[in-house]
């Protein structure tokens, strides 16, 4: 019965790897805004709109979110602030496997933040 608990647990393991696997970089700013722009992302720190308009706005549960995006030569470019404190310029590459995205910051070598697309 343990060998067969034990299985159950590495094939569940395996599994999710797998699945982590299928998020793509996005690399085309047509992708981007079919995928999350104008729609609502969430995290368990707060929601964000990446607005077509190219502000932001958001509510963190440190502050309101606002400043402003473009896309430059396949990645997302914010300049931002959260409360009084200013985020500053920062390209990303974006990842997703459609309902959920990552940002990845400093041109993906950066912090992930994680969030879902409503």
């Amino acid at each position: 019965m343990k060998i067969l608990v034990t299985a159950l647990i590495a094939a569940s393991v395996l599994a999710s790897g797998v699945e982590a696997g299928s998020m793509k970089w996005i690399k085309k700013e047509a992708d981007f805004r079919a995928m999350a722009v104008d729609k609502k992302i969430t995290s368990s720190f707060g929601w964000v709109m990446i607005n077509s308009n190219g502000k932001l706005t958001g509510k963190l549960t440190n502050g309101r979110f606002k400043g402003g995006w473009n896309w430059q030569k396949g990645y997302y470019c914010r300049n931002a602030k959260v409360g009084k404190k200013e985020l500053g310029f920062d390209c990303q590459v974006i990842k997703s496997d459609g309902s959920a995205i990552d940002f990845i910051r400093e041109q993906g070598t950066g912090k992930v933040s994680s969030w879902t697309i409503e």
